[in-house]
Parts: structure tokens; C-alpha cells; sequence
């Protein structure tokens, strides 16, 4: 299911939302927008823009995105040059609604 998120490659009878206007921030300053909601039976996955407004190098931990609820995490790439974003691809299994 992640790298079907990651490439962007829906799988039959995936459910996709497009998320807006929700930005958030995170560890180091990183700001968050949430992009798009994939479901897929008992599945959720998440895909979250990250980007890095600082003008240092960012190497991303997975412990600011993982909690008890997660069940895969991804990175579009582990570390964020300055004033670059990347992808952050997070499922939860087991989701009713």
C-alpha cells in the first residue's frame, strides 16, 4: 500500500480524498499539508507534504510521525535540503469509517 502511495498508483477499489488547507507544523519548524487521504478496506494512508523553511538540512526522524496507530511509514527522501519539500507516506490499518 506505500508504494502504491508513493508512486502515486492506486490499487483497485482504493478510495481518495484530496485534502486542503490544512497545514500544520512539526519537529524543527517543518511545515506539514496534508494532501490526500487513500482508503482501502480495514487501510488509511496518508500523504503529507513536508517542507523544510529553514536554511539548514533537515534529516527527517520517523519517531515525529509514527505513533500507537501506524502501521508503515515512508519518506520521499530522509533528508530536506533548506527551502525544499518532500513526501511523508503514513498508513494505519485496521480503520473503520
Amino acid at each position: 500500500f506505500l508504494d502504491h502511495m508513493s508512486q502515486n498508483k492506486p490499487v483497485d477499489g482504493v478510495q481518495i480524498q484530496t485534502v486542503h488547507n490544512q497545514t500544520k507544523y512539526g519537529e524543527k519548524g517543518l511545515v506539514l499539508k496534508p494532501k490526500a487521504i487513500w482508503k482501502l478496506a480495514d487501510l488509511k494512508g496518508e500523504i503529507i507534504e513536508v517542507y523544510n523553511k529553514s536554511n539548514q538540512p533537515i534529516a527527517l526522524s520517523k519517531e515525529w510521525f509514527i505513533d500507537n496507530q501506524v502501521a508503515g511509514l515512508k519518506f520521499s527522501q530522509n533528508t530536506l535540503m533548506p527551502k525544499t519539500s518532500g513526501f511523508v507516506y503514513r498508513v494505519y490499518g485496521a480503520v473503520n469509517g
